[in-house]
């Protein structure tokens, strides 16, 4: 009997108040949506072109549609033409190149970030692609000086 209850209890899982899928999916949507006519008559600043991309490499995530992922990789490539100099559209596009395997390519765009002054957090947390290149003990540097410097890490 007690080992019944411990089984039923390691089982109860408390569901916490979420949104349906459907109705996330549609948000998804209607963010990307929103953001896509400014985009595409060049209204936009990097930062919304850069949000446009990771919604749309999101959407490509959870519905698994690699037209979102190669759609995404196409607007990162044209914000690093419009905007070289700046790091976070070197990211956008490195995020977007890991997607597809990519990773020389994306740690060089990590780089170029970091040599023009960003974060070094945010560099940091895009070298976890060391991992998938098999640059654990790189890796695990990295997260170790996050975590001292961030216990939340």
């Amino acid at each position: 009997m007690i080992a019944a209850a411990h089984r039923a209890s390691l089982y109860d899982i408390i569901e916490l108040p979420a949104t349906d899928g459907a109705i996330a999916l549609l948000n998804l949507r209607a963010q990307i949506d929103g953001l896509e006519p400014d985009v595409m008559r060049g209204y936009a600043t990097i930062e919304t072109r850069v949000g446009l991309i990771e919604l749309i490499t999101l959407r490509g995530l959870i519905l698994g549609h690699i037209a979102d992922y190669e759609r995404a990789e196409v607007m990162a490539e044209q914000l690093v033409r419009d905007a070289a100099t700046d790091g976070t559209v070197l990211v956008a596009r490195a995020r977007t190149r890991a997607v597809f395997h990519r990773f020389t390519d994306a740690l060089d765009d990590v780089d170029r970030a970091e040599r023009l002054s960003l974060d070094a957090e945010v560099i940091n947390r895009e070298r976890a692609i060391f991992q998938a290149v098999g640059r654990y003990d790189e890796g695990l540097a990295i997260r170790e000086e996050a975590a001292d410097r961030r216990a939340s890490f």
